[in-house]
């Protein structure tokens, strides 16, 4: 007797690897355009299991507030919020009598980012590849390692790190 999970994207799962979504003009279809605000829904996948990967931008009137340094003398303030969500519904089958149930999972990041002409797409992009990094446990582990020990609800790290 086994299981087996499909995430209802058509995209097959790489754990070592990151798969981009890719959102092809065809295959998903945007549900809400607003400005700063755009909801697009996979048009090519399981209908039973709706997808949908939302962007969203918004103001943030000063980055200081709360954070570990201070705005030099006439340095600009301002920022933004970026997020980027994606929700899926994933399919759990049994594979001996076929029964199924589903599970509604979803994943988000935000990026607090100041308005500056130092913030570039290639720093942007560095600092979410850290971000996705910190799940690892040390570097020669692969990232389920590192999720499984957070599934359990253990958020300390080993002595060892």
């Amino acid at each position: 007797m086994s299981t087996s999970l499909a995430t209802g994207t058509g995209q097959t799962l790489s754990v070592t690897t990151l798969t981009p979504v890719a959102p092809a003009v065809g295959l998903w279809t945007p549900q809400v355009l607003e400005a700063g605000n755009t909801v697009i829904k996979n048009t090519n996948g399981a209908l039973d299991q709706p997808n949908t990967i939302r962007y969203s931008i918004s103001p943030v009137a000063d980055m200081f507030k709360n954070a570990d340094c201070r705005a030099m003398p006439d340095q600009r303030t301002d920022g933004i919020n970026l997020l980027v969500q994606v929700n899926e519904v994933w399919k759990v089958t049994e594979s001996l009598t076929g029964e199924y149930y589903y599970l509604p999972v979803s994943a988000h990041c935000v990026l607090k980012l100041p308005a500056d002409v130092a913030v570039t797409a290639t720093q942007v992009a560095a600092l979410a590849t850290r971000l996705a990094g910190a799940t690892y446990r040390g570097a020669s582990e692969a990232a389920t390692v590192g999720w499984g020990v957070l599934l359990h609800g253990v958020t300390r790290l080993p002595d060892t790190v």
